[in-house]
């Protein structure tokens, strides 16, 4: 009877621990709160922060949308997610700052899942996991072969001349979804975009062009570049690997319409440009005409081709429109 008690207590003690194990790390405190409305000349000029910073003890999001708090929050693209049409629709889905205190010994790589279990308490979100088929763009090697050039080396550690690190997250644009990155300008029409690994991305307007440069860029981060400036999503087909140099030129119309189709308020004659075009974002269907991102990309010896693809969705089965109390 003994041995069979023993047993049993050994048994209860190995369950309790496997629960425990299988728990999600959370934050050890958390504020959310509604972000200011989004002022894009604020952002530019350096008064209004935009993105996610983190280190190995805080997190801090500020001006971010719903949706791009889960996309971070799950490590999927905004194409990933089916959810209700106010957080689907960039011009609808309502900002929050998050400014959250990791416990001790957790790491950076446990933001996501804290942010999982934040959106669950807060937001009482709850998803499950389906496939669905959907039209993307794949982005592969045009015929003539890639015309990229590949990144120097890092400089090692402590190197005087080495450039300042660019934080976490992958590199992008603000646009129609994603990942979102530290935002930072010199309040004189240029500004750069840090990404994690990649060196920042240098990005300056003039003449009614946007002009994008990267020192050390992979074509998956590319690819979730281009994804913000057109109609669906762009899956990375070149098989490519290790990082490159990027230029893109593109017409400043361009990226004004996909952050207009992302929710973000332009007032008219924004970054000295003239009205939007109608429509929304680009869609160019035909990639040797229409807009630049298109031109753009064969320049790099790459090319945009329509398919249809089936993709892994988080669907959001439930999702409150605000928080609950800190």
């Amino acid at each position: 009877m003994f041995i069979r008690c023993a047993r049993l207590v050994a048994v209860a003690a190995m369950a309790a621990t496997t629960v425990s194990a299988q728990q999600p790390p959370t934050f050890e405190v958390a504020s959310v709160k509604a972000s200011p409305p989004f002022d894009v000349q604020k952002v530019m000029s350096g008064q209004q922060r935009i993105g996610l910073r983190m280190d190995a003890g805080r997190v801090e999001i500020d001006g971010l949308p719903l949706s791009d708090i889960i996309n971070t929050a799950f490590r999927v693209k905004s194409y990933q997610v089916t959810a209700p049409g106010w957080l689907a629709s960039g011009v609808s889905s309502p900002r929050f700052d998050i400014h959250a205190t990791l416990p001790a010994g957790a790491t950076t790589e446990q933001v996501p899942e804290m942010l999982q279990a934040l959106l669950a308490e807060r937001f009482r979100l709850t998803y499950h996991r389906e496939m669905k088929e959907q039209s993307v763009y794949a982005l592969i090697v045009a015929k003539g072969g890639p015309k990229l050039v590949e990144s120097p080396p890092d400089r090692p550690a402590g190197d005087a001349g080495a450039p300042p690190s660019a934080g976490p997250g992958p590199s992008g644009l603000i646009g129609r979804g994603g990942t979102p990155v530290p935002l930072n300008s010199n309040g004189r029409g240029n500004f750069t975009i840090a990404g994690g690994g990649t060196g920042p991305m240098r990005v300056s307007i003039a003449d009614g062009a946007l002009h994008i440069e990267a020192d050390k860029l992979s074509m998956t981060q590319l690819s979730d570049t281009l994804a913000r400036l057109l109609d669906r999503p762009v899956v990375d087909q070149t098989e490519l690997k290790g990082t490159y140099k990027v230029v893109l030129e593109l017409a400043l119309t361009d990226m004004m319409n996909a952050m207009r189709a992302a929710g973000v308020n332009l007032p008219p004659g924004a970054f000295g440009a003239g009205p939007a075009v109608p429509g929304g974002a680009p869609t160019a269907p035909d990639p040797s005409g229409g807009s630049t991102v298109f031109r753009s990309v064969e320049q790099l010896g790459l090319k945009l081709d329509s398919r249809k693809m089936a993709i892994e969705q988080i669907v959001i089965d439930h999702l409150e429109r605000a928080p609950t109390e800190d």
